[in-house]
């Protein structure tokens, strides 16, 4: 549930203009492709037998390993100054309206 409230939030600011310019391209929802390349990473490196099939903590490696990705496309997003911190601004700055965990209304 954590990776759909990341990426959604990602494709709300977005859409929602929140986000302009080069940053915006950046910040809208990874595409499948996208999703796709950063799954077989993460799968390939929580591996670590390389049995090409995952144990419940190789599983929860890849969980960790795939998240870590989405979580720093987000923070590329929110960081807008480029200075590698995400300050109370900046979050304020791209929460959307109705607030981060509920959808918009439409």
């Amino acid at each position: 549930m954590k990776l759909y409230r990341t990426v959604f939030f990602a494709g709300w600011l977005a859409v929602s203009g929140a986000i302009t310019s080069v940053a915006a391209a950046e910040c809208g929802p990874p595409s499948k492709e996208e999703i796709a390349t950063q799954e077989a990473a993460a799968f390939a490196e929580a591996d670590a037998d390389k049995s090409k099939t995952l144990s419940l903590n190789e599983f929860a490696t890849f969980i960790k390993l795939f998240e870590a990705t989405h979580a720093e496309r987000h923070f590329k997003c929110l960081d807008t100054n480029g200075d590698g911190q995400v300050s109370s601004d900046e979050l304020a700055a791209h929460r959307p309206p109705h607030g981060p965990h509920h959808p918009p209304p439409f």
